[in-house]
This record gives C-alpha cells, sequence and structure tokens, in this order.
C-alpha cells in the first residue's frame, strides 16, 4: 500500500498567500482580545457541547487537542 505524502503543502498564489496572512493575523488578534472569562465560558461551552455528541457518547476512542495561546483551554 503506497503511503500518503502529507508533507507537501500545493503553491498559493502570491495574493491568495497574503490574505490567508491577513486572515489569521486578524483571527489571532480578536483571539488575543477575550477576556480569560470569556475564553473559559467558551472552554466550558465546547465540553458541554463535545460530550453531548452521540458519536462521542459511543465512541470507543475520541482524538482531541491540546489549547495554545488563547485557544479555548482544554486543561482541568
Amino acid at each position: 500500500m503506497p503511503s500518503e505524502d502529507f508533507t507537501h503543502k500545493p503553491a498559493l498564489s502570491p495574493a491568495l498567500a497574503r490574505a490567508k496572512k491577513q486572515l489569521r493575523e486578524t483571527v489571532l488578534t480578536r483571539r488575543r482580545e477575550l477576556t480569560d472569562n470569556h475564553l473559559d465560558q467558551c472552554a466550558t461551552d465546547l465540553v458541554a457541547h463535545v460530550v453531548a455528541l452521540p458519536e462521542v457518547r459511543s465512541g470507543a476512542c475520541v482524538a482531541a487537542y491540546v489549547s495554545m495561546g488563547s485557544e479555548p483551554g482544554t486543561g482541568p
């Protein structure tokens, strides 16, 4: 079975690369402006939503992520 090459990234046009960079900067800036209380509430809401999903409730194995920076918290 051939392995897939996940290291190859398709080339973006210069205009698309600039737009992508600007969008990412905008999203990160806005996320950094969120208060700790707001982020805590987002994390709580996210957990409630995810654990209520039938796919999660019946799953034997669930993938997850570890938050970084100003992403919704995944810690205790």
